[in-house]
């Protein structure tokens, strides 16, 4: 049984994979701008909070996934970008959230369908 098998229940942090993504893409980006991306991202379906943005910044810092730095430019700001470690978590991710749609989400789907349809 793979890592993946195992953990098909566990939860999967889906704004940290987002912001990782988000940030390969655009590199440099700051809060401010991932609050756009992801707005944008989810056709404004999804708003995120300051707190909820800048607090998961700052853990993925911390675990050195992303590395800041400050622009001394006008306007102080405080830019990301991914690190090696921060790419290989989100491919770890993606393959877990493509392992769970594959077997968990859509055999679910389809069986919701099969008993309400």
């Amino acid at each position: 049984m793979s890592n993946l098998e195992k953990n098909l229940l566990e939860p999967i942090p889906i704004v940290r994979a987002l912001f990782l993504l988000l940030i390969k893409k655009y590199p440099n980006s700051t809060g401010y701008d991932l609050m756009s991306y992801v707005s944008e991202f989810t056709h404004g379906k999804i708003k995120l909070q300051t707190g909820t943005v800048y607090g998961e910044l700052r853990r993925l810092e911390k675990s050195k996934l992303l590395v800041s730095k400050l622009t001394t430019e006008g306007r102080k700001k405080r830019c990301y970008e991914i690190t090696d470690a921060g790419k290989e978590e989100l491919a770890c991710l993606i393959r877990a959230i493509r392992f769970r749609i594959d077997n968990l989400l859509e055999p679910l789907i389809k069986l919701y369908d099969e008993i309400f349809e």
